[in-house]
């Protein structure tokens, strides 16, 4: 039986990060955990785990090659500015290479907890949290869920964007743990917020991926979703 998440959780997914700066469609929360969880993506993240060896290289190697999400929302263009929804959703990157498996056990009994999967080179983790429905107050509850995080785990998430545009990439996780019922995270960030990181541009890479035909079957499977959730018309100012 194919499991059920919540369809009313929807955002944009893009080919990839180095050459689209527009979505290809908006998928709901159903379809990134089928696509995780089904083997949409498993050549290519076997692939990916053999030949990266460089951290700089890999980065760069894994945003010109997987399709990636703006989870918190549904945009026209991948910018603050391009905001057409909040989704509700936020992620968060833990890199923890050591006591891997404990960890990820400890945090799917997490009450937050949404959605937790190995990220594309294994060697951490990816946690989806529910917050609200609010593009204002997005990076205080990113903020804020980084100190909850340091604080009952001891482990410092990865130095992302806290912008509300901040990507996700997509991963292949046959053990991705899905809790329906996670409490909403409503907390906010008080005191004084650290400086904001530029954002990472990727260069373009020459390392040739080939995409399975399931990967292929997932493009062409959204596309025949109805217009209105295709690519946005709408066009933003630079």
């Amino acid at each position: 039986m194919q499991h059920q998440t919540n369809s009313a959780y929807r955002f944009s997914l893009y080919r990839n990060l180095t050459y689209f700066d527009q979505p290809d469609v908006a998928i709901d929360i159903n379809k990134l955990y089928e696509t995780i969880k089904e083997g949409y993506l498993e050549k290519e993240i076997i692939t990916l785990r053999k030949v990266c060896s460089n951290e700089e290289i890999c980065d760069k190697i894994l945003k010109g090659h997987l399709p990636a999400v703006t989870l918190s929302g549904i945009f026209g263009v991948r910018n603050v500015r391009g905001l057409i929804k909040h989704s509700g959703l936020i992620h968060m990157e833990l890199p923890v290479a050591d006591h891997h498996e404990t960890f990820f056990l400890e945090l799917c009994k997490d009450a937050y907890t949404y959605l937790a999967f190995r990220n594309p080179l294994g060697n951490g983790l990816k946690v989806v949290v529910k917050i609200r429905e609010s593009a204002e107050t997005h990076s205080d509850q990113y903020l804020a869920l980084e100190t909850y995080y340091k604080s009952k785990f001891g482990i410092e998430p990865a130095a992302e964007s806290r912008e509300v545009s901040h990507t996700m990439l997509l991963s292949h996780d046959p053990g991705i743990y899905c809790n329906t019922d996670a409490q909403v995270f409503h907390e906010v960030f008080e005191g004084q917020k650290p400086e904001m990181k530029p954002a990472y541009k990727a260069e373009e890479n020459k390392l040739k991926i080939h995409f399975t035909d399931k990967t292929k079957a997932l493009h062409a499977e959204q596309m025949k979703m109805p217009a209105v959730h295709r690519r946005p018309k709408i066009r933003f100012m630079q």
